[in-house]
């Protein structure tokens, strides 16, 4: 069953807001940095398209967003934004997009991350960007917090508890040449800079 915070938008960028605190628009700000101005963009996991609205649509980008939440996916269609609402592992897409980009879901497929890191890298004309949380409330040694966190953050897909931490994230990437890492918000998160050639 999907979690409240998958619910409504608004409340999800609440919760969004409050667990990220002075560090929220940081995560957002410093992942559009990576993305040139008219660049082709596939946000898979969109959530809430918060880096759309504040970030990328400053920048002319073409902007299509995936996610498999429908209240999500209807209220982005009611706001006139290109997106879809589909299983990204399931779904056949073309390579037409400069940039593929995940935030913060990685551990949503987990144990399947391999085949969608292969399938995303094989969108991207240019580069992947996955930015993925190392350090959070899941990964916490009491069993019960762990698992609350789980529950609150399942999108319909199945409550996940596992998550990466920096060494594991490091080893999805460690077969790709080129990767670049740079932490942000105070070690919570980590961005994966992919480029295709």
């Amino acid at each position: 069953m999907r979690s409240l915070i998958y619910q409504n938008i608004l409340f999800y960028r609440f919760v969004m807001r409050t667990l990220y605190g002075q560090y929220f628009e940081e995560r957002y700000a410093k992942t559009a940095a990576l993305i040139e101005n008219k660049a082709s963009v596939l946000d898979v996991c969109c959530g809430d398209a918060y880096i759309y609205f504040q970030y990328l649509g400053k920048k002319n980008v073409d902007y299509t967003g995936l996610d498999t939440c429908p209240p999500f996916i209807k209220k982005l269609k009611k706001d006139g934004l290109r997106v879809e609402l589909c299983d990204i592992l399931t779904t056949d897409l073309t390579s037409d997009y400069d940039i593929v980009l995940l935030m913060g879901s990685l551990y949503q497929f987990i144990p399947q991350h391999h085949l969608l890191i292969e399938k995303l890298f094989r969108l991207a004309k240019k580069r992947l960007i996955v930015v993925e949380a190392v350090k959070n409330i899941a990964g916490s040694s009491n069993r019960l917090i762990a698992k609350l966190a789980g529950i609150a953050v399942n999108p319909g897909t199945g409550s996940k508890t596992e998550r990466f931490d920096v060494d594991r994230l490091r080893d999805v990437f460690r077969s790709y040449p080129r990767v670049s890492y740079e932490t942000i918000c105070h070690g919570r998160d980590v961005i994966v800079v992919v480029p295709k050639d």
